[in-house]
């Protein structure tokens, strides 16, 4: 009996020293629902996968995921092949290989069609008595030569990792049915509900497969970790719809109202980053006024309280931010992450929220800024262009002294964002008529800019 208490003994203190080390067990759970929330928002080629995504944030681990190559896909018999032009298929061959592991080839009837047609399946690819083999090293190697020398990645056992070792990457072949071995594992309830969910992803839009995710949630965790996606993914709307080129006002009066209430929407999720969208449209539709007041209600939400995930990396809460946490640590998370997180703000390529003073620097993908400087940037923008040049100094000023609170406490230039702050502020000297600060500003700018990915050598440029 003493010794089965001293086992139980020895179990719980094994057991609060794992929560102490990566987390309780409801923490866990909320980081696995976390990460699943976020990949049902993702395209179906992207799976969050490693020991984050299982909910174990330990010290020094890098992020894993696993990327799905839509230019491929694998079979396990000739017979299955679907023929598909946009797409190269490769057959599983199990007879050399270890238990686990399986070759891939060209079916021989495509294998002078497909792969001599193309160079790069060529150079992926090695010959034996099958034919052409799906090359492991090689196939890395050709997907490492598309990130860009500035990457430094490398080859790390079956993934492809970056030069800083904080991801991993690894590049996957579907096989859209069952192979024989894994059968027996569709009886099974929770591959019978995966299967489901992606029959509906398929088929459903996604606004409609959000809604009933929000309906039949289970927990109030899900349901809020759900909502807070959503609202997420609902910024993106206005940047991503590709509207016919009407004309007249009925027409802009839709469009108008389409935006606005995706953007409303948004404010669900980290309110200070959904209320600068909302600044941002009612700017670039020259409703100065009333980004004004937006603007002046975000400024009144940014205190020391927020928490900035873009700037904390491995370095601890302040004791504003840790008095807070105690405080809160009683409310819903989902409501913690919309009043005390203040993500970056991004803006996309051909996106109608953009002013037209960054249009020189949202040129491809994502352009990131940090929101405390773009609020006040905005800020200048409405003022100059009411042509009230002693709000406009004012506002510089401010975004001046904010640029140089937030870099003196991190290592802030060297980021996207941080760079972005300092070409900010020469464009606003720039329009004051001050060549001298907007050349100095853009010098800055361009010297941490290593890889030149923003604007910052070219406004140099016309300024010289």
């Amino acid at each position: 009996m003493a010794g089965r208490c001293e086992e139980a003994s020895d179990s719980l203190t094994f057991y609060n020293y794992l929560c102490e080390k990566i987390g309780s067990e409801e923490v866990v759970k909320i980081r696995r629902v976390t990460f699943l929330i976020y990949d049902i928002g993702q395209s179906d080629n992207f799976i969050s996968s490693g020991s984050k995504a299982e909910g174990l944030n330990l010290i020094g681990s890098d992020t894993d995921v696993m990327i799905v190559d839509s230019e491929m896909k694998a079979y396990e018999s000739e017979t299955d092949v679907v023929i598909d032009f946009k797409v190269t298929p490769f057959i599983m061959n199990t007879d050399d290989t270890q238990p686990c592991f399986t070759q891939l080839y060209a079916p021989i009837d495509l294998q002078n069609y497909t792969l001599e047609a193309s160079e790069s399946l060529l150079n992926m690819s090695q010959q034996n008595h099958l034919g052409y083999l799906l090359s492991n090293e090689k196939y890395k190697l050709f997907k490492m030569s598309n990130f860009g020398a500035e990457n430094n990645s490398k080859i790390h056992g079956p993934c492809i990792s970056d030069g800083d070792n904080e991801y991993d990457c690894a590049y996957c072949l579907k096989c859209d049915t069952w192979i024989s071995q894994a059968k027996p594992w569709q009886l099974m309830p929770t591959f019978c509900i995966l299967r489901k969910l992606n029959y509906f992803r398929r088929v459903a839009r996604f606004w409609r497969l959000m809604h009933d995710f929000l309906h039949h949630s289970r927990t109030s965790l899900s349901n809020g970790l759900f909502a807070i996606q959503f609202s997420f993914a609902s910024r993106i709307v206005p940047e991503v719809t590709q509207y016919p080129k009407y004309s007249g006002n009925k027409y802009h009066y839709v469009r108008y109202k389409h935006d606005l209430s995706y953007l409303m929407i948004a404010l669900h999720s980290d309110t200070v980053s959904g209320l600068l969208m909302l600044a941002s449209f009612f700017y670039v539709k020259k409703q100065y006024l009333s980004s004004l007041t937006v603007i002046a209600y975000t400024l009144n939400k940014c205190t020391a309280e927020n928490i900035y995930p873009g700037l904390l990396n491995d370095s601890k809460f302040d004791s504003i931010k840790q008095h807070m946490m105690k405080l809160v640590k009683k409310e819903k998370l989902h409501t913690i992450l919309k009043s005390l997180t203040m993500f970056s703000f991004r803006l996309k390529h051909n996106s109608s929220i953009v002013p037209k003073e960054l249009q020189q620097d949202v040129q491809n993908g994502d352009t990131i800024f940090h929101p405390l400087p773009y609020s006040h940037f905005l800020n200048f923008l409405c003022h100059y262009h009411r042509h009230d040049i002693t709000s406009s100094r004012q506002s510089l000023k401010q975004l001046i002294q904010v640029e140089w609170i937030i870099s003196d406490s991190h290592n802030f230039f060297s980021r996207p964002d941080g760079i972005h702050s300092i070409i900010m502020c020469g464009i606003a000297h720039q329009l004051l008529g001050d060549t001298y600060l907007a050349r100095k500003a853009f010098e800055d700018a361009a010297w941490f800019d290593d890889y030149n990915e923003t604007s910052a050598a070219s406004r140099l440029c016309s300024l010289i």
